[in-house]
């Protein structure tokens, strides 16, 4: 096993150089890699500057920057994984400038999971079904590329247009032949990036509620695993709701485990959720 840390984002000074110089002494790490955009000037650390296990790749901001600004990630991660993978790494854990994790603990679960791809344990994964928190993923090489070789997005962040503007590319994206998606789906970087691995992988979802939801605990168990959050965090530059909020948490053995009782109590959910959803939308 030769695994590579890549690191993607944008430089965020000494936060950024802490975080490489831990990765770099880590145990069991073979390559650290920062992938990050064309205007970065270099680091401060000479530690840094000399490390021979440390490497740096360049990408070129992309045109337009997806929703919730996925093509960023797609590319900068993209670009780095392809790194490790042209330096002979079979593992890559992929994480973000803006955070320090337990590599360890991470490396750990690696070894005890086979072809899974490892993720963090943060929102419901009841009232979020085919969402997996996108700051932290960790598994094989390849599996890693097609994690991150979706599409990218010929739009903006829909965060930043008007409600009319949403309206109209939640309808575009509704009918678009090529993805067969929701609009839901296309307008959630975590969901628009595993809906289309499972897609590389030749595993089509359907579009029908009920048959979505029966079979996403089997997704879960046979494609990836997660680790709770409060294992692999060790730090972030801010706080986030999706791994500060313990009300919306499921436990992710509990949930793969789920039998009839706990598949009705999961439709039952995702239902109110989807109602209080509709509500707002007519409030608007």
């Amino acid at each position: 096993m030769k695994p590579a840390v890549v690191v993607q984002g944008p430089y965020a000074a000494s936060y950024t150089e802490k975080a490489l110089l831990d990765y770099l002494e880590c145990p069991g790490v073979d390559i650290v890699i920062f992938s990050t955009w064309i205007g970065f000037d270099g680091f401060k650390s000479g530690s840094l500057k000399h490390s021979a296990k440390l490497h740096v790749v360049l990408s070129s901001p992309p045109v337009h920057s997806g929703v919730q600004n996925v093509n960023y990630q797609l590319l900068s991660a993209r670009s780095g994984i392809e790194k490790a993978v042209n330096l002979g790494c079979d593992i890559v854990i992929k994480l973000r400038s803006d955070f320090r994790y337990n590599i360890e603990c991470i490396l750990d679960n690696i070894s005890r999971n086979g072809k899974r791809i490892l993720g963090i344990e943060s929102v419901s994964l009841v009232r979020n079904p085919y969402f997996i928190c996108d700051f932290m993923f960790a598994g094989d090489a390849n599996n890693m590329l097609s994690l991150f070789n979706s599409p990218m997005q010929i739009c903006g962040d829909y965060r930043k247009q008007t409600s009319n503007v949403v309206s109209v590319m939640k309808g575009i994206e509704h009918v678009n032949s090529l993805y067969e998606y929701s609009s839901e789906d296309v307008l959630n970087a975590e969901r628009y990036l595993l809906l289309n691995y499972l897609r590389n992988l030749g595993i089509l979802i359907p579009k029908s509620f009920v048959h979505r939801m029966i079979i996403w605990p089997v997704i879960l168990r046979e494609y990836f695993f997660l680790i709770p959050a409060k294992l692999v965090v060790v730090d972030t530059m801010k706080n986030y709701a999706v791994l500060e909020n313990e009300r919306f948490k499921t436990s992710y053995h509990k949930f793969i485990n789920s039998d009839n009782a706990g598949l009705y109590v999961l439709l039952s959910a995702v239902l109110r959720r989807m109602k209080s959803q509709f509500k707002l939308l007519l409030l608007r």
